[in-house]
């Protein structure tokens, strides 16, 4: 992806390695799992966008005035103007879940960016981290890893 993205693998998410190791060892295929886990979490970021939060729930910097005067519309919403970054994407492999936005802006938006670095920006960029798991994320993603689980006992 040529924003930025988040990764979710047994071994990047320590929480759910278990699980992870235990569905791989019965042999199921996780790629269902790692979709749903993706289908939820471009859903729970979306809903942090429109809320201006990050995942820890902290509100992303404000606007400035002069990014405030350029917008044509959405001028009350940070990171929403045209909605791009609602474009959020995800990937699942059997090992792996991959979300995150393709958009070039991403990166920018998500890691911020300075004048002196990039001399065609009109202004600062602050880091918003629009992209990320919070606390009730985590729960939900091994709530999900649960399911399968009990679904492959079923099986």
């Amino acid at each position: 992806m040529a924003g930025t993205h988040i990764t979710i693998s047994p071994q990047g998410f320590e929480q759910a390695t278990n699980l992870f190791q235990e569905l791989a060892k019965r042999g199921n295929n996780l790629e269902p799992a790692m979709a749903a886990i993706g289908e939820y979490l471009v859903g729970s970021n979306q809903d942090r966008i429109v809320a201006g939060v990050d995942d820890e729930g902290k509100a992303f910097t404000p606007l400035s005035k002069v990014t405030n005067e350029r917008k044509t519309k959405n001028k009350d919403k940070v990171l929403i103007e045209n909605g791009y970054l609602f474009n959020l994407v995800y990937q699942a492999t059997a090992d792996a879940m991959q979300m995150g936005t393709d958009r070039v802006q991403g990166a920018m938006l998500y890691y911020g960016g300075t004048r002196d670095k990039y001399p065609s920006l009109w202004g600062d960029i602050p880091a918003r981290h629009f992209i990320g798991i919070s606390p009730d994320d985590r729960d939900e993603v091994m709530a999900i890893i649960n399911d399968y689980l009990s679904d492959a006992e079923r099986a």
